[in-house]
């Protein structure tokens, strides 16, 4: 996703290059922190697969579903604040500000539906089907691809949207997939997962932090890094 949207922001020009550059940066550094919730999902889910507790399964589901939600409430709510930190810190350049506020708010928002797919990609691989993973990472692309011809170049009728259409195509991308996703789940093995919780509820819920938090740090801070470099160059 992200190179095809610096592809198109190169269309635009180079202030637009840097600002996605510094925006794929602070969003891939977050979306690591949230890793855990795909792999903690399939390890935690397959061991519950491989001994018949199928319930305790979706309860896994339910859990980074719930986390999904909330953190991405958060993000759309504080988007715009964090977007303005972020570029006032980094650089100078007030059209690379400008043009970095104006899509990295969008990203931002659409990290629910990120999240929502991590958890779902890691139910269907924890009981290895991993075909449905794939379609939703060929939807989302095909559609990110798709609104970006449409809105940056202004086909159909549509006029040119600048760096918004991207963030835009982007956004709609990721929500479609994410509905696509959550279909999946209901239709292809986990309707019970959205029945409602049982005992065992609380029990699951510090094996599954404590294994999403360690893969979630590991990889978050790994990213951070890699932000504060870009801050440096």
């Amino acid at each position: 996703v992200g190179i095809v949207d610096m592809y198109f922001a190169g269309t635009i020009g180079t202030s637009a290059i840097s600002a996605l550059a510094i925006a794929h940066t602070t969003w891939n550094m977050i979306a690591a922190f949230f890793e855990g919730l795909r792999l903690g999902t399939t390890v935690i889910a397959s061991g519950f697969f491989g001994a018949q507790r199928h319930e305790d399964m979706y309860h896994v589901g339910r859990i980074g579903l719930a986390i999904s939600a909330i953190m991405g409430t958060l993000l759309i709510a504080f988007g715009k604040p964090i977007s303005v930190a972020v570029y006032s810190i980094v650089v100078k350049d007030p059209e690379v500000q400008a043009l970095g506020i104006e899509y990295l708010p969008w990203i931002l928002a659409s990290g629910g539906f990120v999240f929502t797919t991590f958890v779902i990609d890691g139910m269907f691989r924890s009981v290895n089907r991993v075909v449905i993973p794939t379609l939703i990472t060929l939807i989302t692309q095909s559609v990110n691809i798709g609104l970006n011809c449409v809105f940056v170049w202004g086909m159909f009728g549509v006029q040119p949207m600048g760096i918004k259409g991207i963030a835009l195509a982007t956004f709609i991308a990721y929500f479609i997939a994410s509905i696509f996703a959550v279909a999946a789940l209901y239709f292809k093995g986990f309707k019970d997962l959205f029945k409602r919780l049982s005992t065992s509820f609380k029990s699951i819920l510090g094996e599954y932090f404590s294994v999403a938090a360690s893969v979630g740090l590991h990889s978050g801070f790994r990213l951070m890094a890699m932000l504060l470099f870009t801050k440096m160059l």
